[in-house]
């Protein structure tokens, strides 16, 4: 089982992250990982370069600290893998002219709303309350 966190206002950069944290980046079987003092780790899952665009956690393990830290010091909001599946099914839906089943995740357009995705998934998987997704204003919750 596995999350996948997708970058959502702006890529990570590598090298602010080994700059401005105690994080390393190291390679594992063919994918670059991020490691947390050797507490945890979360797997690089895409990026170009400098910039990281998606990070994947294996197993449910506990990564808060690595999230946390990618948030706060950043700015930087996410949706995962759960409202992305959504966002498929809805342009499914639509491909064949069957109406979306849960119209709250639409903005006012009928188009599938990131921004709301954000919110939801910040809350549900960081407990964060996320204030400005387009700029990154997110409250960090005490751990």
């Amino acid at each position: 089982m596995s999350v996948e966190y997708v970058f959502y206002n702006k890529p990570l950069s590598r090298k602010a992250l080994l700059e401005q944290t105690d994080f390393v980046i190291e390679n594992h079987n063919d994918s670059d990982w991020i490691i947390d003092k050797g507490v945890s780790n979360i797997r690089i899952k895409d990026g170009d370069g400098d910039e990281i665009y998606q990070l994947e956690n294996h197993g449910w393990k506990n990564v808060n600290n690595i999230m946390d830290t990618i948030v706060s010091k950043f700015g930087i909001t996410y949706y995962t893998d759960n409202e992305l599946s959504n966002f498929y099914q809805l342009c499914h839906h639509r491909r064949e002219g069957i109406e979306f089943p849960y119209p709250d995740m639409l903005d006012a357009d009928g188009d599938f709303d990131f921004e709301a995705a954000c919110v939801r998934d910040m809350m549900y998987f960081g407990d964060y309350d996320v204030l400005d997704v387009s700029n990154g204003v997110v409250i960090i919750p005490t751990r």
